[in-house]
């Protein structure tokens, strides 16, 4: 049966600008395969990104919490049973190291499409890492229930925010900006901050580049705070086509976030990559860049002014067809195009 509803569920109006890009991929990803049906989203209420999510209809998230439960939310479940197809769309819904509370959300969401009979697919998704036992039998619970799974960084797939970054790419004039954006994830993280600015620092004053950094995460009070700690120039991008705008124009990245990384390579902007997570490195290197990016892992910070220098003005070179043509044929066959 043709698909004529959609209704996309992520991290989406949570605040994070790379979520925020992941659903603007996936609507583009639609569109350009055709797509001409209705597309609604559950959304998490944040200001962030008004422009992309701007004139499709939102519903709260299936309720996962002692106080959201007592909500009900009727609207949100006529919104699952409305739709023809549901998509839970990526990127790192299934991780558990920040808090197990991640994959439990997801896993009410999926539930409740099983629950009413609704078909679902997990899309654009990495998995992992998920430390404990109940984090990994929820993430297996909803895997085995989707009627298809699509993994951004195996089978030549890739993120959604890829595509809509390269469908928005436009010439324009770098300035004298170096970006910088961090992570806060767990102590080791944390701890790796100040030498990284250090390193980043050097660079930029050898080089007379301006030092800025990117947030991405609009909603992490804490993470705001330290970064204003700093002392560095922060930027306030308000929604993931700001980021675009602002990566595109930047000589170079340091990022330590998947999104920017992503958005840096479609926007040509030569980008250091920080692997503070496996799903970093297997992403970027699933598309066999050869130019213009460089990985570090995190205990490799020291590597960082000489790895710089290695990347200055070479632009990302790399096969974007192909994973766009795995993404495309996934979903026009799901979607019964």
């Amino acid at each position: 049966m043709r698909t004529n509803k959609i209704l996309i569920i992520g991290n989406y109006g949570a605040g994070n600008l790379g979520d925020d890009a992941i659903f603007a991929g996936i609507v583009s990803e639609l569109t350009e395969i055709g797509y001409k049906g209705k597309i609604s989203l559950l959304h998490s209420g944040f200001p962030s990104s008004n422009d992309i999510y701007d004139g499709f209809d939102k519903f709260p998230l299936v309720p996962s919490g002692l106080r959201s439960y007592f909500r009900k939310n009727k609207e949100t479940f006529a919104a699952i049973k409305n739709a023809d197809l549901v998509i839970l769309g990526g990127g790192g819904l299934f991780v558990d190291s920040e808090s197990i509370r991640a994959p439990f959300i997801w896993y009410k969401q999926a539930m409740a499409c099983k629950k009413l009979g609704k078909p679902f697919i997990c899309y654009s998704q990495s998995i992992g890492p998920l430390n404990s036992f109940i984090s990994r039998f929820l993430t297996n619970k909803v895997l085995k229930n989707a009627r298809a799974v699509h993994f951004r960084d195996k089978n030549s797939h890739t993120d959604s925010a890829l595509f809509w970054a390269s469908k928005q790419k436009k010439t324009v004039e770098k300035d004298n900006t170096f970006l910088l954006s961090l992570r806060k994830w767990d102590k080791k993280t944390d701890e790796s901050w100040g030498e990284i600015i250090e390193e980043c620092k050097n660079y930029a004053n050898e080089h007379k580049l301006k030092l800025k950094l990117l947030p991405m995460d609009l909603r992490d009070e804490c993470e705001l705070t330290q970064l204003k700690d700093t002392g560095l120039e922060l930027l306030d991008p308000k929604s993931a086509t700001d980021v675009l705008k602002i990566i595109s124009k930047a000589k170079i990245l340091c990022s330590m976030r998947l999104h920017p990384s992503i958005l840096a390579l479609a926007a040509g902007t030569p980008v250091l990559s920080i692997s503070y997570s496996t799903k970093v490195r297997n992403f970027i290197e699933s598309l066999n860049v050869k130019s213009g990016s460089i990985i570090l892992n995190l205990n490799e910070t020291n590597k960082i002014k000489k790895a710089l220098e290695k990347l200055a003005g070479k632009s990302p070179e790399f096969d974007l067809k192909t994973p766009i043509k795995k993404n495309q044929e996934f979903l026009i066959r799901e979607l019964h195009l």
